[in-house]
């Protein structure tokens, strides 16, 4: 379902249904990852500016630099968003570090791969890490994220935020969402 309730209609594939706004297409649904459906989502994505503000807001001065940029994983969730495909970061890690031509993996600042499991679990930690970076400065909840933990151990685990630093994590994550919307709200045609 799209927002405001409305469903795309099924298409057959290779059918292409065109955006209103500034004429881009909304990919057919494929098994294969195909050039059409990588650059659409890249457009999207681009045309937000969310991962440059991402960038910006998580950017450290010290330590070894990031192979992985927040672009990458945002395309690579659209991808899988726009394939009806569950939005896993595992997902997100096949994606781009295995089902990416290695042109797009170079646009969008990927290096290297995951051949085998014990390189494909370090490119998995990686996307974590970034994506949980992220979450670190647009996410207000002071509960921990990805684990089930008992009463006493989830108080103490609590994040101590301030009210300001809440305010400042809300503002954030309500701005990244209206600018994905926004950008998203290009590519619908008039009866979405």
């Amino acid at each position: 379902p799209r927002a405001g309730g409305t469903k795309l209609k099924s298409r057959a594939a290779g059918e292409v249904v065109r955006g209103v706004s500034q004429g881009r297409t909304l990919p057919a649904f494929a098994s294969v990852l195909s050039e059409e459906a990588i650059s659409f989502c890249t457009e999207v994505v681009d045309s937000s500016g969310v991962a440059d503000e991402m960038e910006g807001l998580i950017k450290k001065r010290t330590g070894r630099p990031r192979c992985l940029k927040v672009r990458a994983i945002f395309v690579a969730l659209l991808l899988l968003a726009v394939d009806d495909r569950p939005l896993h970061l595992k997902g997100a890690t096949k994606l781009l570090f295995c089902r990416l031509p290695a042109t797009w993996r170079a646009k969008l600042g990927v290096s290297g791969e995951a051949v085998g499991r014990k390189a494909f679990l370090a490119r998995y930690r990686q996307v974590r890490y970034l994506f949980h970076l992220v979450l670190s400065v647009i996410d207000p909840s002071p509960e921990p994220k990805n684990k089930v933990l008992a009463v006493a151990e989830l108080a103490a685990r609590r994040k101590k935020l301030t009210e300001a630093e809440v305010a400042t994590r809300q503002r954030a994550l309500a701005k990244l969402v209206a600018d994905l919307l926004a950008a998203s709200v290009q590519v619908c045609s008039a009866d979405e």
